[in-house]
């Protein structure tokens, strides 16, 4: 019998035949099967791809690209956990580098989803096998129900903790009624990120996004016409829905996440007259993220990106805004100098605290790669610097994350675009 990597390997292989443009690379595929190998997540990431199958294939149900550090791996990709990729060979420092860091996967889903998400994995697991424990912190148990006190908001999020070998075995559990009067196992008190190879916890987040998505989708299926499907199937690129980006342009963006924000319209004006790849949109959450807009307004462009430093690369590869997202210095570390994902992953963990100064060693390991790599010395030590002194106080946000956003908006603008009547049905659900 094939052991759970082996499994594993093989799953992503097949995967990997049916993904559009050949947007993951295999050097990139082996690199973190081998770390997911060391790190025991073999069989954490089969029960992914297992559960998720089965959710995606709910009729009812929507479910996100991606939330976080899934998008950024191909591993992910192949194994359909995420539905987008950052295709352009972006290795996951954050995550596989990073022997601390959590690999709990958080789905966003749709409301209609957010029900049915606990019961599938009770489907396809086992009922003494899966507990859930809620995100708030004013719930109670009393005689055997879940009691929510004071909530006036709905249920946003909840984890799913599955032990192939039962719950009970790990954690103490109350069999308990739900918000719908169904029994379920409850786990009462916060399941932190566990090494443990035999408990998967993952996260069910509601989506306002996927919810008016879900119901738009319904009202022009309702008046018979064709709908588009949020996740292509073929035809290229994962960022397709491009020709929603040109509302940010017109009048057409009222009401939608980010697009209708007067503040990132402006930037959208200020740095692009076109906006045709995914990539010109994450330039723009970038900056908007670090409020670094109001500096804009105060320089000409060109004096901006002076001020903040171009990185150029061998004279072929250009950031005009220095590093904007975390995966950018993760593929100039890793992909231009030669640093290794874990030593990647250290220079990130020291940037985002500012400790430059316990980086002495990290440096020396940077400069002898780039400068064998052909970086002069000058040109290393000024990028360096860069990372540890940077304009914006904020720390860099993550692409993928992004990623997953602007994906979401984009094909939400394209329907308010391509679908006005159907959009406007739900509008008044929605706060402009």
């Amino acid at each position: 019998m094939n052991t759970a990597i082996e499994q594993l390997r093989t799953l992503v292989m097949e995967g990997k035949e049916y993904i559009p443009n050949r947007e993951v690379r295999t050097f990139t595929l082996l690199q973190e099967l081998t770390f997911i190998e060391q790190r025991s997540q073999a069989n954490y990431l089969l029960a992914m791809h297992r559960f998720l199958k089965e959710l995606r294939s709910l009729p009812d149900a929507l479910i996100g690209p991606g939330y976080g550090w899934p998008i950024a791996s191909h591993v992910c990709r192949t194994l359909g956990i995420s539905k987008i990729c950052l295709g352009f060979g972006l290795s996951p420092v954050d995550f596989w580098g990073n022997a601390d860091s959590d690999t709990t996967i958080d789905i966003e889903v749709n409301e209609g989803s957010f029900a049915l998400a606990y019961f599938k994995a009770v489907e396809v697991f086992g009922f003494g096998n899966v507990a859930r424990t809620v995100e708030r912190n004013d719930i109670l148990v009393e005689n055997d129900s879940i009691m929510f006190h004071g909530c006036r908001n709905k249920l946003k999020g909840f984890s799913v903790v599955v032990c192939p070998d039962g719950v009970a075995n790990h954690y103490k559990v109350y069999e308990v009624k739900g918000e719908d009067g169904v029994d379920i196992l409850y786990i009462d008190g916060d399941v932190k990120p566990t090494g443990n190879i035999h408990v998967f916890r993952f996260n069910i987040i509601y989506s306002d996004t996927l919810t008016r998505i879900k119901q738009i989708q319904q009202e022009i299926i309702k008046a018979d016409k064709e709908c588009p499907e949020l996740y292509l199937i073929d035809n290229g690129s994962a960022f397709y829905y491009s020709d929603g980006y040109q509302t940010l342009f017109d009048d057409n963006d009222k009401g939608l996440p980010f697009f209708g924000d007067n503040l990132f319209k402006k930037l959208a004006n200020i740095l692009f007259d076109e906006i045709l790849w995914m990539e010109d949109l994450l330039t723009i959450a970038a900056l908007y993220h670090s409020r670094q807009i109001y500096e804009i307004h105060e320089y000409n462009l060109e004096d901006f990106k002076k001020k903040h430093g171009v990185v150029r690369l061998f004279d072929k590869w250009e950031l005009p805004y220095g590093f904007l997202y975390r995966e950018n210095v993760c593929w100039f570390l890793t992909g231009c100098v030669g640093m290794t994902w874990k030593q990647s992953a250290q220079v990130i963990q020291l940037m985002t605290a500012k400790k430059q100064p316990d980086t002495e060693n990290l440096k020396h390991i940077y400069l002898h790669h780039g400068m064998d790599n052909g970086f002069n010395e000058g040109e290393l030590n000024r990028t360096w610097d860069s990372l540890f002194n940077r304009p914006s106080k904020h720390p860099l946000p993550s692409m993928a994350h992004y990623a997953g956003l602007m994906y979401q908006y984009a094909y939400l603008a394209k329907l308010k675009k391509d679908f006005p009547e159907e959009y406007q049905t739900i509008k008044d659900k929605y706060h402009d």
